[in-house]
């Protein structure tokens, strides 16, 4: 989709005041982030800190209940089962209903999650803590709302600020999360409960009241020609040109990542070592690496050069990265082979989610998003099985190994020409 004549940078822009939806402001200059946009990376940093509190406390809220490891793992694949469908389901909500709805919804729904996850006092209680994260997308919403509010020429830059903001959370998460279980187990999750109404207050009080007043005009117009959102219309999505190639890249890309993020905790005790502790500060690092890369690569990188280009080197980056972490000995050589991983991991992720919502009507942005997002959900339900019977059967070069093999697969279907790394934009009809 090319440029629309009336984007955020053109001459005149609207937004909501909290009174009229034609109070007119100031436009967002090229470049810049208008205020709608930092209290949408505001709510993101607060829904990733809420949640990543919980990660640093929830394997001993477990085995407080009488569980074994294996319920964490169990754990797990339920939460990410029920994000699969709740993400295809999200997708066509915004696109009917706009972000500003999903986003109450999203922030709703976690505060319902962990305030059964602090009363949780039998397993049982403790999986029906993870049903109301069906609606828990606000990284969904944030993405759509910061698509709509953005120019082509910006996309990849914005949308990385996202990643910023998440991973601001990541990194302070786990530390907020450590110190409040000195004091209770589920204090922590009492906090999230209530920076989740927080954020629900902060959305309902000063966040435009529906998507139009955010949207350049030109996308208006085409989100009220487009024909009500229905879950059908994923299949016509995944269908347009362009589309199938991007989630290609996605898929695969995704499952290497899944099978070495779902091992990650094991790796690091079982073949580095690391106590508790050492593992939040090596989530904290990872962190930071990842904020780092998202405010300032990522724009610099997309605005320079062709996404094709940028793809194409990223996964050769990544197939390197993951290489060297199959023969990774030491802490210190981990440290050294996670920054290159998270830069390039980063860069392809944000390109490629940039180029999906370039490739499908104005209408039909939500929708895209949501199955990008779900394809996540849906490796990280296969991840944990697969990457531990790696673990287990092969030991611990078959992580980096494995996920060497599958971006070194799609290196080559890309330069055998079956897939497209960076499809060209649909044009505005």
């Amino acid at each position: 989709m090319g440029k629309p004549a009336n984007g955020p940078d053109a001459t005149q822009d609207r937004a909501w005041t909290g009174h009229s939806h034609s109070t007119a402001v100031k436009p967002r200059q090229p470049g810049g982030i208008s205020w709608d946009l930092w209290l949408v990376y505001l709510n993101v940093t607060l829904y990733a800190t809420c949640y990543m509190a919980q990660v640093p406390v929830l394997p001993y809220l477990i085995k407080s209940l009488g569980a074994d490891a294996a319920a964490y793992g169990t754990l797990q694949t339920v939460f990410s089962t029920v994000q699969l469908f709740g993400g295809l389901v999200s997708g066509p909500l915004i696109d009917r209903f706009g972000a500003r709805a999903v986003f109450i919804v999203s922030f709703a729904s976690s505060a319902l999650s962990y305030g059964l996850t602090a009363r949780a006092d039998t397993m049982l209680l403790l999986y029906a803590s993870r049903l109301p994260t069906v609606f828990q997308h606000a990284v969904l919403g944030a993405r759509a709302y910061v698509t709509a509010r953005s120019s082509e020429k910006d996309r990849a830059r914005l949308l990385g600020y996202v990643g910023v903001a998440y991973g601001i959370g990541f990194a302070v998460g786990p530390y907020v999360g450590g110190l409040l279980s000195a004091h209770s187990l589920q204090l922590a999750a009492w906090v999230a409960t209530g920076g989740s109404l927080l954020s629900v207050a902060l959305i309902l009080l000063f966040l435009p009241r529906d998507m139009e007043a955010a949207k350049p005009h030109a996308d208006v117009e085409a989100s009220r020609a487009a024909p009500k959102a229905k879950l059908s219309d994923i299949v016509t999505v995944c269908g347009l040109p362009g589309v199938p190639s991007l989630l290609v890249v996605k898929v695969l890309t995704g499952l290497a990542f899944a099978i070495f993020h779902s091992t990650f905790t094991l790796i690091l005790v079982d073949q580095f070592g690391l106590e508790a502790k050492d593992n939040g500060l090596v989530l904290s690092y990872v962190g930071v690496a990842s904020i780092v890369v998202q405010a300032v690569v990522v724009g610099w990188v997309s605005q320079r050069f062709p996404d094709s280009r940028v793809v194409k080197a990223s996964l050769a980056g990544l197939l390197l990265s993951f290489g060297l972490l199959a023969a990774t000995m030491r802490v210190w050589q981990l440290l050294l082979v996670l920054l290159p991983l998270s830069a390039t991991g980063i860069l392809i992720s944000t390109i490629n989610t940039a180029q999906l919502t370039k490739a499908v009507p104005a209408g039909q942005r939500g929708t895209v998003i949501a199955v990008d997002m779900s394809i996540g959900s849906g490796v990280r339900v296969l991840s944990p099985t697969l990457g531990t019977w790696l673990l287990t059967t092969f030991s611990f070069p078959s992580i980096g190994g494995s996920s060497a093999v599958l971006v070194a697969l799609l290196l080559l279907l890309i330069q055998l020409q079956y897939i497209e790394c960076a499809p060209h934009a649909r044009k505005v009809e």
